[in-house]
């Protein structure tokens, strides 16, 4: 018998005789690939609000950009028109 298969069959036979529960073994990664698919939709689902709040705080801003030009495009047509008013 060549020692890998031998080494597998102590490990198999020490199993045994300390009554292990594969059973219960199966149950507990089950949970744990269950609770890391949970981590995982979790995080995505951070992600995915993080970039909506970004995205949300960029166009507020491209918003808030346009209009503080446009004011400033209107008060320099009113100061130019008060100007011509007062050279006049």
């Amino acid at each position: 018998m060549d020692p890998h298969r031998r080494q597998v069959g102590v490990y198999l036979a020490e199993m045994i005789n300390n009554n292990f529960d594969a059973g219960e073994q199966i149950k507990a990664i089950r949970k744990s690939i269950e609770r890391t698919e949970s981590y995982i939709v979790a995080i995505t689902f951070l992600a995915y609000l993080v970039t909506g709040i970004v995205l949300l705080s960029l166009v507020c801003y491209v918003c808030a950009r346009n209009s503080n030009i446009k004011q400033q495009r209107l008060k320099q047509h009113r100061l130019n028109a008060c100007n011509r008013i007062v050279e006049a």
